[in-house]
């Protein structure tokens, strides 16, 4: 009797694995056609702009820049990806689904900001941190009234479009980090979040 129960178990493990693998399979082919698609998109929008496809993204590196574009799952759905793309302004972010072959949600913009203020303000000790973990930092550099210079830093991963009434931000990511520099330049706030 037990190697009757033990057949109908194998069989169930089997399937198990057989579907496991499929996901995986349907995954990776839809990673590929989704990354074919930030690659068109990316050339469009900046010829010449497509280098090493798959390397890491590394933060103010003039000599090993980001590698952009890149194609990232959503929870949604395996055929919904999220692309991040260098633009003109900056960087682009949209969702597309790979079935149908368009954009499936808003084009959100990022500004690629390196001004001063944003090398001076990486040297706050949360921002070092975020940087060395956050795979696609984006900064913007907001000045104050009274000379004073905000810097935010963004994770593209978690971008979304700002709603705050009063904000100055047209998008923001609720996982960033910013640093609230004086008119002289020192390091007088920093904290985390969206800011």
């Amino acid at each position: 009797m037990a190697g009757e129960e033990f057949l109908p178990r194998r069989f169930g493990n089997a399937a198990a694995l057989l579907l496991m693998a499929g996901d995986y399979a349907l995954r990776a082919g839809a990673h590929q056609i989704a990354l074919n698609d930030a690659v068109s998109l990316q050339e469009a929008a900046l010829p010449g702009s497509v280098g090493r496809v798959g390397q890491s993204f590394h933060y103010l590196d003039g000599e090993d820049p980001a590698a952009l574009p890149a194609a990232l799952p959503t929870l949604v759905s395996p055929f919904r990806w999220r692309l991040i793309l260098r633009a003109p302004e900056g960087f682009r972010v949209e969702e597309i689904n790979v079935l149908a072959g368009r954009s499936a949600g808003d084009v959100i913009t990022f500004p690629d900001d390196r001004r001063g203020a944003v090398a001076r303000a990486a040297a706050a000790p949360i921002a070092r941190v975020f940087l060395d973990f956050s795979r696609f930092p984006a900064a913007e550099a907001l000045p104050h009234s009274n000379g004073d210079v905000t810097v935010h830093w963004y994770d593209l991963r978690f971008a979304q479009r700002q709603d705050e009434p009063g904000d100055s931000r047209r998008h923001t990511s609720p996982f960033g980090v910013w640093v609230r520099l004086s008119a002289s330049g020192a390091i007088v706030a920093q904290g985390l979040g969206p800011g």
